[in-house]
């Protein structure tokens, strides 16, 4: 990247920075969060075999009850089952939620999502020219939001395959990396260190992924 390049990006870098500091918090403070992410692991945990689908079922909830924020409940997935088990859960979870959010604004239409998620009209236009790279690059931003995607692209044209496809790869670097934070609280502290560096990195890989697309997208 150019001087110029880095100019333009370091705004939406930091802003991003910031918003998604507050996935980090459990970690920043553990003394607070480790016991409540303890207290959580034991209650699911009573629910044996029937915890792992508790825990898909609630991040699709989240997915009609917007204002639960699903990286806690990932954070919440990384405690309980760590990295291996918990990024098969969380990934799982997600794709089911996001499949339900794209068939639920296909469906009903604007009215609808505008009362769950208002402002998706903002990333219409970017699924004008390539609607695959862009929910894969919005996918990757771990700061954006999953639900205003996942309702946003329902609005459009895109195909479902197109859609699943790349929610699927771009969620994935996402995902490890709190599910690694969550499993930091509870399992291998140095698991949420390696989760902090990756989340960083897809902040900027993203900022600056979006930013040449928007580039792009002025030139056609």
């Amino acid at each position: 990247m150019t001087p110029a390049d880095w100019k333009e990006n370091l705004g939406p870098i930091l802003f991003l920075t910031v918003i998604g500091s507050i996935t980090l918090i459990p970690i920043i403070f553990p003394e607070i969060f480790a016991p409540i992410a303890l207290e959580i692991q034991s209650h699911i945990t009573t629910f044996g075999v029937w915890g792992p689908v508790a825990m898909v079922g609630l991040m699709i909830l989240a997915t009609i009850f917007s204002p639960i924020p699903n990286s806690f409940i990932t954070l919440t997935i990384g405690a309980t089952y760590g990295p291996v088990f918990g990024t098969f859960l969380a990934l799982l979870g997600s794709i089911l939620a996001s499949a339900l959010a794209f068939w639920l604004s296909r469906r009903f239409g604007q009215g609808f999502v505008d009362k769950y998620i208002p402002h998706t009209h903002m990333i219409h236009s970017f699924f004008k020219n390539n609607a695959f790279m862009t929910v894969f690059v919005l996918r990757l931003i771990p700061s954006v939001s999953f639900d205003m995607v996942s309702y946003g692209a329902g609005l459009t044209t895109i195909p479902w395959r197109t859609f699943l496809i790349a929610t699927f790869l771009g969620i994935i670097p996402g995902t490890v990396s709190i599910i690694l934070v969550g499993s930091g609280l509870t399992y291998e502290r140095s698991f949420a260190w390696i989760g902090i560096a990756i989340y960083a990195l897809l902040i900027i890989a993203g900022v600056i992924l979006s930013q040449r697309m928007m580039r792009d997208a002025k030139k056609q």
